[in-house]
């Protein structure tokens, strides 16, 4: 790869309003999607992924496709990727809370319920803020909903997340990601798939399998920050070393 990255994105609306695609091309339908692929029967595969039997999808919080066309230099190896790939629009609100709910549950807020950062309580008086959650509310009679994880599991699909061992049981996680075998990976080199041990009934472990990984957020600040947002996670090195490692014969937890 040369040091020049092909400005060829697809120009999707920077500023005008972009009505997310429910149905057709956003968040919602990405993890629905997903199990499509590895075989799950009616999983509606708007998308049209190819067949897998192994699917890693991994997530950085507030990287979004404008910040990666903005600045195709600060990450040259995703920004590579995206030439040849496609925009997939977010829910509305476009917060974290609703947009892992989407992905969690293969549903636009209107069916999974978690409407944005803050949501009214109803009869209560008072807010429920979706990431930290309140223990006066249940998560799964707020979404009673089933999880992409749950219906995997269902359909003899293993089900990971990958993320920081805080968020293991936080309530928008048992809302949202219910179901997953929740994997702890406190640093982004925790996260990197490992060797795939041998897979089958006689071994009781999945040969199909669907990985959620989450990494901190685009948008913090730190030591290493880079132009536009874009942190040290979406670096060159990073994101290429782990698919990489991501390869046949390996499995992302």
């Amino acid at each position: 790869m040369t040091g020049e990255v092909p400005a060829v994105m697809p120009d999707v609306p920077a500023s005008l309003p972009w009505l997310p695609r429910y149905g057709e091309s956003s968040l919602a339908d990405l993890g629905s999607s997903v199990l499509a692929s590895l075989g799950a029967a009616g999983e509606p595969g708007v998308l049209g992924l190819p067949a897998a039997d192994r699917v890693c999808v991994l997530v950085v919080d507030g990287l979004g496709w404008e910040l990666l066309r903005e600045h195709p230099a600060a990450a040259p190896f995703l920004s590579e990727l995206a030439v040849g790939g496609r925009a997939l629009s977010a829910g509305f609100p476009a917060t974290t809370a609703t947009s892992l709910a989407s992905l969690g549950t293969g549903r636009p807020p209107g069916l999974h319920g978690v409407l944005g950062y803050q949501v009214a309580v109803p009869g209560q008086g008072w807010l429920l803020n979706a990431l930290h959650w309140d223990a006066r509310v249940d998560p799964v009679a707020w979404q009673p909903g089933s999880t992409i994880f749950e219906r995997a599991v269902a359909a003899g699909i293993g089900a990971f997340r990958v993320g920081h061992s805080a968020f293991r049981k936080t309530g928008l996680f048992l809302a949202t990601m219910r179901g997953a075998e929740y994997v702890s990976a406190n640093t982004l080199a925790r996260s990197w798939p490992r060797p795939r041990p041998p897979c089958g009934a006689a071994t009781g472990r999945w040969c199909s399998s669907i990985t959620v990984s989450l990494t901190p957020p685009a948008t913090r600040s730190g030591p290493r920050r880079m132009r536009g947002g874009i942190t040290w996670a979406t670096s060159t090195s990073w994101p290429s070393s782990w698919r990489a490692r991501c390869r046949p014969g390996r499995y992302c937890t």
